[in-house]
């Protein structure tokens, strides 16, 4: 049995002085950070020189593509040790409660497809929603998502990026197509990279039917 007496602390902090024994036995410490720049401390403890990704023209290649840094980024941060904590700043005595050390890896553009489709109130179900209040019925093909994914991938900044720009490939319609007779709204990758500004069919009757995209009504 352990016991953590924070008496030094309490009669700081209070008049009495008084001191509680607190059983940490069966207690589980959880620990999480962003730790911005840990890889690196760990890039510096597993080579000398800093190669690849690190300086010289390779840096000047990469720096640009967030993916790549990612993901360089995540293979050190695999290998990161308690001396790295360490040396990042941790006291030691604090480091040595956490035997288990377990990094997170950047979100993959599989990964951020799946976050815009699939939690119950996901991105893209909120959007349909928004728009069927209208009637009208938006579709995003599966390019449309991966296109998105790409994008906030590439901002670096997870998924958040994920509903600004959705809702900036969205803005167009949302004030153009109320009150119309259109009656589906369609976005796919061109739309995303903004060489249009969306696709459109008037016909009511395909509300719950696929189009095919030559069918539909280019807005530029």
């Amino acid at each position: 049995m352990q016991f953590a007496n924070p008496e030094q602390y309490l009669s700081a902090l209070t008049s009495t002085g008084f001191a509680v024994d607190v059983d940490t036995t069966n207690i589980l410490f959880i620990a999480s950070g962003a730790f911005n720049n840990l890889d690196r401390i760990i890039s510096q403890r597993l080579y000398k020189k800093l190669v690849g990704f690190g300086t010289g023209k390779d840096k000047e290649k990469y720096e640009k593509d967030e993916i790549k840094i990612s993901k360089h980024r995540d293979d050190l941060l695999r290998q990161v040790e308690h001396v790295d904590l360490i040396k990042f700043g941790m006291l030691p005595e604090l480091v040595g409660r956490f035997p288990v050390l377990v990094p997170f890896t950047s979100l993959t553009e599989e990964l951020l497809v799946r976050i815009m489709k699939e939690p119950k109130s996901s991105i893209v179900s909120q959007a349909e929603k928004q728009f069927l209040l209208d009637n009208i019925q938006l579709c995003f093909t599966d390019c449309a998502l991966k296109e998105i994914a790409r994008t906030a991938a590439q901002k670096g900044t997870g998924a958040r990026a994920l509903r600004s720009i959705t809702e900036k490939v969205l803005l167009d319609a949302k004030y153009d197509l109320p009150g119309t007779d259109i009656h589906k709204l369609v976005i796919d990758a061109d739309v995303v990279k903004g060489n249009c500004r969306y696709y459109t069919m008037e016909s009511a009757d395909i509300m719950n039917s696929k189009v095919p995209k030559q069918s539909l009504i280019r807005i530029r």
